[in-house]
């Protein structure tokens, strides 16, 4: 056993860069980041959360959306967190065992004898204090963790260092005992940096789609996929791949965790952000539960929208855009959503003006629970869509809902496959990418041709003719009217 008598705590090194230095403002800013998902759904059986680590004002919403799903009530022994190394690199992994975290709202305490027996029993696991001094990813998570939970965990802080898969799967082993219900994983990592925000927006959500599967073998193939793409200004699409990969080494020989989307945002969004070089954020949970009841079987949707599920949904788009007349960012959530509505699926959410479109916005990837992304795609829809002003309160009396949930995509290479009414469309060339769905080509009287024709020219931007030489994907939408509720 190595001795550690001689206690070397770590002090903090991103405060004031990365969040406020003073512990007033600190805490007034992470409780009110927190405070936004007070009505969000929680979940009592939460094994890890994946969150980012840039500043607050970029991703501190996203990371508030994950320690917020879990109730502040709940108490763990430890909280085990693991980030991947940004100014050094090394063979393994590092466990600070020196001593405690200290933080401007005081002390982490660091569980020294679970570190220091890690390291005795590991090969491939040590300490290194240059992986600790300066790192922010791990500080970062500590504001939340002291502000959010009643009773305090001790921490065990987790620095992986290297893209060895061997030895990822190594340190992986070597966790894997903590990973008990009373023990709560928290990876910290950011995903795209510095692409467009149009290639941040899909990049994110393929890796997104990637993480969901809870297989390392998928996530490692679409980050070495985008590498490859030669994608202008991207230098990741995943910062924190090896401390995900850890994870998902421990949960892959059990169908018994479901990883959860929660929240994505990008740099590109905040005030202060650059739409040319965007960086960004997802949260997810892992929770107990088996993985294969939240996922669609083949080309159709494995489960069916029912009126009552379809009234709710309405019900949580009305409330998102509520939330943004009230001047609050993101939606607010009811406590007890009915998991039919938790399944991973791709939607759009539209709002019409009497029969004239006053926002459409939505995603095909099933990234996200079905709840959750209605709620962000309504809000986006009135708020960011950037065709139209956001909308007034005075538009909001006005407006009716229409939501299409989407089912997953398929590609096809004979465009007699496409059915009007029954497929939408999604192009892809290049870059450049563009989607109609299916109600658009029977409003509009449109043939095969025709619907083709204007998703490659009005979508797409590759021309009426784009669509010969593009990547035709089709998808199935159900259809949920809030006119239809109000007929009956």
């Amino acid at each position: 056993m190595l001795n550690t008598n001689e206690s070397e705590d770590r002090m903090p090194s991103a405060a004031g860069r990365f969040y406020p230095a003073s512990a007033t403002v600190l805490l007034s800013e992470v409780k009110s980041l927190l405070s936004e998902y007070a009505a969000c759904a929680k979940y009592e059986n939460v094994r890890a959360i994946i969150v980012p680590h840039a500043g607050y004002i970029f991703s501190g919403r996203v990371a508030a959306s994950a320690y917020a799903s879990i109730p502040s009530e709940k108490v763990f022994e430890n909280i085990i967190l693991i980030g991947s190394s940004h100014r050094t690199s090394f063979h393994g992994a590092s466990v600070y065992n020196k001593g405690d975290y200290i933080t401007p709202l005081g002390k982490v305490k660091v569980n020294r004898n679970s570190a220091d027996i890690l390291i005795d029993e590991s090969e491939f696991i040590s300490f290194r204090r240059e992986a600790h001094q300066g790192e922010h990813s791990l500080e970062v998570q500590l504001p939340f963790i002291q502000c959010h939970f009643k009773v305090q965990p001790q921490i065990i802080p987790v620095i992986a260092g290297t893209g060895d898969i061997k030895v990822i799967k190594a340190v992986a082993r070597s966790l894997e005992p903590l990973f008990r219900p009373e023990n709560l994983f928290v990876i910290s990592t950011d995903f795209s940096h510095y692409p467009s925000l149009a290639d941040a927006n899909r990049i994110d959500s393929e890796t997104a789609e990637a993480v969901i599967t809870g297989d390392p073998a998928s996530l490692l193939k679409t980050v070495i996929k985008h590498g490859n793409e030669e994608i202008s200004g991207l230098a990741t699409s995943m910062c924190g791949i090896n401390a995900a990969l850890i994870l998902m080494h421990i949960t892959e020989s059990s169908d018994n965790y479901i990883f959860r989307h929660i929240k994505y945002m990008n740099s590109g969004e905040s005030p202060l952000g650059d739409k040319d070089r965007v960086v960004g954020y997802h949260s997810f949970l892992v929770t107990e539960g088996n993985r294969k009841e939240l996922t669609y079987t083949g080309n159709t949707l494995s489960y069916p929208i029912s009126s009552e599920d379809g009234r709710y949904l309405i019900s949580i788009a009305r409330r998102s855009i509520e939330s943004g007349l009230e001047g609050r960012y993101k939606p607010l959530l009811p406590v007890n959503i009915p998991d039919s509505l938790r399944i991973r699926s791709g939607a759009f959410v539209s709002l019409h003006a009497g029969k004239k479109l006053r926002g459409c916005i939505g995603r095909l990837a099933a990234s996200e629970q079905l709840c959750m992304l209605v709620a962000d795609m309504a809000y986006s829809a009135a708020f960011e869509d950037s065709r139209f002003n956001p909308l007034s309160g005075k538009e909001y009396e006005e407006i009716s809902i229409e939501i299409s949930v989407v089912s997953p995509m398929r590609k096809i290479s004979d465009i007699g496959e496409i059915e009007i009414g029954k497929h939408g469309i999604c192009l892809r060339q290049g870059g450049r990418s563009g989607v109609l769905l299916p109600q658009v080509a029977v409003e509009r009287g449109w043939s095969v041709i025709e619907f083709l024709e204007h998703t490659a020219d009005r979508k797409a931007g590759i021309g009426k003719e784009g669509w010969k030489d593009a990547e035709i994907l089709i998808f199935e939408a159900y259809i949920i009217r809030e006119s239809d509720f109000d007929e009956q």
